[in-house]
């Protein structure tokens, strides 16, 4: 009985298979369906859509860096952005996004480390004391 099943079993996966082919080959041969073959990365898909949003995007402007922007969105709940999350295993970012790119967009804004937003979390580090 076991190797009855077993038969049945590898004859319909292989019916499949077949059938999977000829819908790959007409799909193909006649065009109609445009198959991207580079899909984005996560870090672009982020932008994207940060740019598309005018709520992220205000916010964007107003952080040095990703990890300023990731604290402050997650303030309101959001832990991801068009089906990209924030965090990997644990609170740690996301491996799969390139941080170092994230930073660049987010210093595009004017607002960096070196030179931070007078809310910000970096603008203590840079504050002079004046002694009078």
């Amino acid at each position: 009985m076991v190797l009855k099943n077993l038969n049945i079993h590898l004859r319909f996966q292989g019916l499949i298979n077949s059938l999977d082919a000829l819908l790959l080959y007409c799909i193909q041969s006649t065009g109609l369906i445009q198959m991207n073959l580079s899909p984005k990365s996560q870090t672009t898909r982020l932008i994207e859509r940060i740019d598309t949003v005018e709520k992220f995007r205000d916010i964007a402007e107003l952080c040095e860096d990703f990890r300023s922007f990731v604290d402050e969105i997650s303030e309101w709940g959001v832990d991801h952005i068009g089906g990209v999350d924030f965090y990997g295993v644990g609170f740690e970012l996301n491996e799969e996004l390139d941080i170092p790119e994230l930073d660049r967009y987010f210093g595009s804004f004017g607002c960096t480390p070196e030179n931070p937003h007078p809310t910000s979390r970096f603008f203590n580090d840079h504050v002079q004391i004046i002694h009078y």
